[in-house]
């Protein structure tokens, strides 16, 4: 305001560009708008990135960092049991076959009835 910008553009650049709120501080803006502009032009005319190709990209995405990191999908595999040990899972047990595991993420609506302790299998 003190610049007397319009109020059609003061909510474009604290939307569109600082994405920040509007009660959002100027030091905020300022950073935010900051990290925009440095954006331009890393990836394409535009700072946004989007999957060309519809979005099966982003889970592709997630299974390739996966696997550079030493992880493991399974995907379409019925899940029978979860082997937790001190609160922690230890593995999973999918088609009669157990499989150890450091961490495990599913939705809860996948979490099977049989979570049983490391030492009762």
């Amino acid at each position: 305001r003190h610049e007397k910008l319009t109020d059609n553009l003061i909510h474009f650049v604290v939307h569109s560009i600082a994405m920040v709120s509007p009660d959002a501080g100027a030091a905020l803006g300022l950073s935010q708008t900051k990290k925009f502009l440095e954006s331009l032009g890393r990836y394409g005319s535009t700072p946004f990135l989007w999957s060309m190709y519809g979005s099966g990209e982003l889970p592709q995405a997630f299974c390739r960092l996966c696997a550079v990191f030493g992880g493991v999908y399974y995907l379409g595999r019925g899940l029978t049991k979860i082997i937790v040990k001190e609160g922690r899972c230890t593995g999973i047990v999918t088609e009669e076959k157990r499989v150890n595991c450091d961490y495990l993420v599913l939705p809860d609506k996948y979490i099977p009835d049989a979570i049983v302790p490391d030492d009762l299998d």
